[in-house]
């Protein structure tokens, strides 16, 4: 839900765009359902029920386009160390922006799950990690530059069995 917010906080000319071209072939499909409604009325409402199908799939199609070409980045831990006297683990990595628009902010996720070579246990264990960190970072990022991040994770004994994951979606 945070993602959401801040993601319509940031939107470019790139969503607008998007967005705009959305709407209008949402407009058209329902201009096209109410045209073909007294020829073909069967037609016309499997129409009507994909155009508004289309519209939630698109929004979130969308996004998750413009998050892989325009807002792309790239997350790469360089440092897991475990804190002997407590439960405590360090995380250090580097975002990179390799989009095509300067950052201003970024959530970096960071998710720490098992280890499993049973493929259905580990795709359960990776919905449901052992813990999960949201951080938020505030500082600009341009295109083709990193930012190092430094984190500290509490109450977790770190095994080597674990397997640490870092992802950002990055504004």
């Amino acid at each position: 839900m945070i993602s959401l917010k801040l993601y319509f906080q940031n939107l470019t000319l790139y969503d607008y765009v998007g967005f705009g071209w959305l709407f209008l072939t949402f407009i058209i499909l329902i201009i096209f359902s109410l045209y073909f409604f007294g020829k073909k009325p069967i037609f016309s409402i499997l129409m009507l029920f994909v155009s508004f199908l289309f519209l939630p799939i698109g929004f979130f199609g969308l996004k998750y386009f413009l998050d892989n070409s325009v807002r792309k980045s790239g997350v790469e831990i360089s440092k897991i160390k475990p804190l002997h006297f407590t439960n405590s683990l360090i995380v250090e990595g580097d975002i990179t922006n390799r989009g095509k628009i300067d950052f201003k902010e970024c959530i970096l996720k960071i998710k720490i799950k098992k280890r499993d070579k049973n493929k259905i246990r580990d795709f359960i264990d990776s919905i449901k990690p052992i813990r999960k960190v949201t951080i938020f970072i505030d500082k600009p990022i341009a295109k083709m530059q990193s930012h190092k991040f430094k984190t500290m994770i509490d109450n977790i004994t770190y095994k080597k069995d674990y397997n640490v994951s870092a992802s950002a979606i990055c504004y």
